[in-house]
């Protein structure tokens, strides 16, 4: 799980330097080849939201430290970046890169090496190839990102990627479900006092015949499924949270799908991203977006 605020954290503690603006084309033809740096684990695929470089036509997920290296070297890397690839002067975006020959024992490069790129109706719509990593400055946030160039640039309905994974899809179908009797039952099952923040969608599958409600109740987000007359809870946050956007994976471990949440602090610009796995009986969340192609 990738968390941007942490980043912005860090950028207040420590100071960095400001590498000078240069030619996208020449900071590639001078690099170093990228895949002696990329890790090769066959059952490892990779899952998250997909964003895009307008200014460039590239796009990028967010990319996490790996499992043992220390929060503190997200400044150490920043401070490796050697050259700007992008600067706005009107929104104050800044994209810097960083040599990966020197960073990439930071950073969960697991499964990053192609992705493919899916649609609103999980259909494949691009494929990418892992291409550097950047660290980007927004106006909100800020975050290491891992940048592809991709075979068609100019899709517009792009959601999710996933990377190292050439399987079929499981069959999903699901419709959005909306019913004021099923939300009463959730107000009373999950202890709503009438007082604080409520949010719910609910999501009928249709095959097999269930409903999963994402609900957000003060600041515990949970994951209710509905069988029948039947509610159980399967997943319940451990911290502050409401999700804001829900996207079903039509890939089934223990015969139930992924779940790719966003969520952050209620009325915040904070955001971070997560993978939710079943494990035979309740949802956890996968490590820094990964599954493994046993679990299928």
């Amino acid at each position: 799980m990738s968390f941007r605020y942490i980043i912005f954290l860090s950028a207040i503690l420590f100071n960095c330097s400001t590498p000078k603006s240069t030619d996208t084309a020449k900071i590639d033809s001078v690099r170093l080849p990228i895949e002696p740096f990329l890790p090769i684990n066959d059952s490892l695929s990779y899952i998250g939201f997909i964003e895009k470089f307008e200014e460039t036509g590239e796009f990028f997920p967010d990319l996490s430290l790996g499992e043992s290296v220390d929060i503190k070297n997200w400044t150490v890397a920043r401070n490796l970046g050697d050259s700007v690839i992008y600067r706005d002067k009107n929104t104050f975006n800044v994209r810097t890169r960083i040599p990966i020959e020197k960073t990439y024992r930071f950073f969960d490069l697991t499964g990053l090496a192609e992705i493919k790129i899916y649609n609103s109706k999980n259909q494949n719509v691009a494929t990418g190839k892992f291409k550097r990593i950047e660290y980007f400055e927004g106006s909100i946030d800020e975050s290491f990102v891992s940048v592809f160039q991709v075979d068609k640039s100019n899709i517009e309905d792009y959601q999710y990627c996933i990377g190292n994974f050439n399987r079929r899809f499981d069959s999903l179908s699901y419709r959005i479900y909306n019913d004021e009797g099923l939300d009463e039952g959730l107000k009373e099952y999950l202890k709503w006092d009438g007082e604080k923040m409520w949010r719910v969608s609910h999501y009928q599958l249709l095959e097999p015949e269930s409903i999963f409600s994402f609900a957000t109740v003060d600041t515990t987000s949970y994951v209710v499924e509905t069988t029948g007359t039947d509610l159980n809870i399967l997943y319940r946050s451990k911290w502050n949270e409401a999700i804001s956007e829900i996207i079903i994976i039509p890939i089934y471990i223990k015969r139930k799908p992924i779940f790719l949440i966003r969520a952050g602090y209620y009325q915040s610009d904070i955001s971070w991203n997560y993978l939710l796995v079943f494990n035979g009986q309740d949802y956890q969340i996968s490590k820094r977006n990964r599954i493994k192609y046993d679990d299928f």
